[in-house]
């Protein structure tokens, strides 16, 4: 089974490292300089021992589910035990995998909110029926989120509500107020 949110979108895997600790598998975020990485780091902390179920893959191809027998937060960690996982070599052989979870277990969100993965995939075009391509990925700036669009050329949107004016998922596109000439 393949999840829909890949926790890696919210804290880059290189951010996450895996330990082994008195029986369950410890997950050390690093908080990193910048405030919105901090604050993505604390969520992911705060989030992730919500889940009763996890999925670890190598390579995005394959999605192993894992249920997730306890969790605690321990100041910059989440202390876990994860079924299988019963010793420090099964902990050791998850390190570099990217964590997910099932979008359909996520909190639904107040209307005019969307998770990320909603957005990626999803046509640009503006008023006047330029289309900039299709979302490749949503960068942060520390100000504001950025769509990545990539197509013969490469364009940054900000997410911004006066530049984001209409978000149809059901239609799969975004018009937003953009010159293609920015």
């Amino acid at each position: 089974m393949a999840p829909s949110i890949a926790l890696a979108d919210i804290c880059s895997k290189s951010n996450i490292d895996l330990r082994w600790s008195g029986g369950s598998a410890k997950f050390s975020v690093e908080l990193a300089d910048n405030e919105a990485k901090r604050a993505q780091g604390l969520m992911f902390r705060k989030t992730l021992g919500k889940f009763s179920s996890w999925f670890f893959s190598k390579d995005e191809g394959e999605w192993n589910e894992f249920k997730v027998e306890s969790s605690s937060i321990q100041g910059r960690t989440v202390l876990s035990k994860i079924e299988h996982i019963n010793d420090r070599n099964d902990a050791d052989k998850l390190r570099g995998f990217l964590i997910a979870i099932n979008k359909i277990d996520l909190p639904a969100l107040e209307k005019g909110k969307y998770y990320w993965s909603d957005l990626i995939g999803l046509e640009v075009v503006n008023q006047i029926g330029f289309n900039f391509g299709v979302i490749d990925s949503i960068m942060e700036t520390g100000s504001n989120d950025v769509l990545v669009i990539k197509d013969e050329k490469k364009w940054l949107i900000p997410y911004l509500d006066n530049v984001v004016l209409k978000i149809d998922l059901e239609k799969k596109n975004i018009l937003v107020d953009w010159d293609e000439n920015f």
